[in-house]
C-alpha cells in the first residue's frame, strides 16, 4: 500500500531536509520579492484510495514590485483498492500573483493569482485532468499585532467537464516566536453541479530556518461532504530563497 511506501519516502526525505509540510490553502497576498524554490510532499488518505505526490516542485520568480510568477510540477502515485498502482507526472500549474494593494498600518492587502493547469498527466489513469483548468482566486491579508488574518475566494474550471467548484477559506496564523508562527484554517467548498457544500480544516506551522529558508507543516482532514467520503491531508514543504 502506498502508506508504507510514503512512510519510507518520509523517512528518506526527512534525512536530506527537515520532515515539514506545505503551505495552507488560503495564500498569502505578498508577491516574492525574492527568488525561491520549494520542495514538498503531499499525502492524501480516502476510503478506497491514497494518492501520494512526491516529489512536487515550484519555482517563483518575482519580475515587478508586487507581481511574481510560479510554475509547479510534481510526479504522483495512486494506490485504488481493486486496482494497480499508477505513478507519472501530474498536470503542471503556471501561475502569477499580482498584489495590487500593498498592506500597512490602515489597509488590507488584496492580491489575484490566477493560476493555469495544463493537462500533462494522463488522464486515463487517473493522474491527471483531460483538459486545460484554470483557477480565480481573491486573496486578502491582514496584520493586527502577533495576528496575521487572511481570506481567500475562488472559482476553479476544468475547461470541457463538469468539474467546477468555488471555494471559500479563512486563516489565522499568530507568531509565537519571531521565527514560528502556528494556524489554523477553515475552507468551504461548493460544486457547480448540485450545490452541495463540503468543508475541512486544516492546522499547521511556518518556521524560520536561519535568513532564507522556512519549514512549513499542515495537517487537514474534511469536516463535511456531500458524499460521506472522508479525506485526510498531510503536506511537507521546505522553502529556500534567494
Amino acid at each position: 500500500m502506498i502508506i508504507s511506501y510514503a512512510a519510507f519516502l518520509a523517512m528518506a526525505f526527512g534525512m536530506a531536509i527537515p520532515a515539514i509540510a506545505a503551505p495552507f490553502t488560503v495564500s498569502s497576498p505578498v508577491a516574492a520579492r525574492q527568488y525561491r524554490i520549494r520542495l514538498a510532499a503531499e499525502f492524501k488518505d480516502t476510503p478506497g484510495k491514497d494518492t501520494l505526490i512526491l516529489p512536487k516542485l515550484e519555482l517563483t520568480v518575482p519580475v515587478a514590485p508586487g507581481l511574481s510568477v510560479a510554475v509547479k510540477g510534481h510526479v504522483r502515485t495512486i494506490d485504488e483498492d481493486g486496482a494497480h498502482s499508477q505513478t507519472g507526472f501530474g498536470d503542471i500549474e503556471l501561475k502569477a500573483k499580482w498584489n495590487f494593494l500593498k498592506v500597512d498600518e490602515r489597509r488590507i492587502a488584496i492580491a489575484i493569482e490566477p493560476v493555469l493547469s495544463l493537462p500533462s498527466g494522463d488522464y486515463g489513469r487517473g493522474l491527471g485532468d483531460s483538459h486545460i483548468g484554470i483557477t480565480l482566486p481573491l486573496i486578502l491579508g491582514y496584520e493586527a499585532g502577533a495576528w496575521d488574518l487572511g481570506g481567500e475566494v475562488g472559482y476553479e474550471h476544468v475547461f470541457g467537464s463538469t468539474d467546477h467548484k468555488g471555494y471559500t477559506g479563512i486563516l489565522a496564523m499568530r507568531h509565537f516566536t519571531p521565527s514560528l508562527r502556528l494556524g489554523a484554517e477553515f475552507i468551504l467548498e461548493t460544486s457547480e453541479i448540485d450545490f452541495g457544500l463540503d468543508t475541512r480544516a486544516n492546522v499547521g506551522f511556518k518556521l524560520k530556518i536561519g535568513k532564507n529558508s522556512e519549514l512549513q507543516g499542515l495537517v487537514g482532514r474534511t469536516l463535511h461532504t456531500t458524499d460521506d467520503q472522508t479525506e485526510n491531508e498531510f503536506k511537507m514543504a521546505y522553502e529556500i530563497r534567494w
